[in-house]
């Protein structure tokens, strides 16, 4: 469904839009006036920083109630599609299982309970579960505090036995393509998720040594 403006109602728009006070009901106008030139809905929502759904719902209403319809609020709280147990069971599954976006828990709900949400009704939906939308922590594939512990003793015994002659060089390796990458996810808000790195060689290394003493590279 496309939206082609007269020059009328183009300058009825930008009128609307110029004496607007309130910057979502701007964003609306704006959202029609992009349609019409040729935009599609998912870039207007980059465009826009709104999500395509919220952009399609936008061209719906003035299409079928014209522009002054942008102007008012329709959000007063809707009752939640799901159920108090529904609501526990999906923020049990969330917590588990770490989504990139939320295209994809919009696709969990519908299967699991024949309710379909549009993308911005699940994001305010995550957000009063306590979600928030970020990265999980990097951490190395194999930690061990207790190793590292006893490296800082050992380093600080050989640092203070050093002769004249001898030098210590921390050596340290890249490995171009085949780091772990973490991306963004809806985690819990106030929890951190930890992904493993990958300790894998299967690459191009490419190592260096430092003296930390005479910053001398290798």
């Amino acid at each position: 469904m496309t939206i082609k403006l007269s020059q009328e109602e183009k300058i009825t728009i930008k009128q609307l839009h110029r004496n607007c006070k309130q910057r979502k009901h701007a964003d609306k106008l704006k959202a029609i006036l992009l349609l019409d030139k040729g935009y599609s809905c998912i870039e207007v929502g980059e465009i826009l920083l709104l999500d395509d759904d919220t952009i399609r719902k936008y061209r719906n209403i003035y299409l079928n109630q014209g522009a002054t319809s942008l102007l008012t609020d329709d959000n007063k709280g809707r009752k939640s599609l799901l159920t108090t147990q529904q609501l526990k069971t999906l923020d049990k599954h969330i917590g588990e299982n770490t989504y990139m976006d939320s295209k994809g828990i919009v696709s969990w709900i519908e299967k699991q309970f024949s309710i379909r949400y549009a993308t911005s009704g699940i994001n305010a939906l995550l957000k009063r579960l306590g979600f928030v939308y970020k990265k999980p922590v990097l951490t190395p594939c194999k930690a061990n505090l207790e190793k590292q512990e006893e490296f800082v003793v050992q380093y600080k015994e050989l640092k203070e036995n050093l002769s004249q002659e001898d030098h210590i060089y921390f050596m340290d390796g890249v490995h171009p393509q085949h780091n772990t990458i973490a991306h963004y996810g809806w985690i819990k808000k106030g929890q951190t998720k930890q992904l493993k790195t990958n300790n894998g060689r299967k690459r191009t290394n490419i190592n260096g040594a430092l003296n930390l003493q005479t910053k001398e590279l290798l």
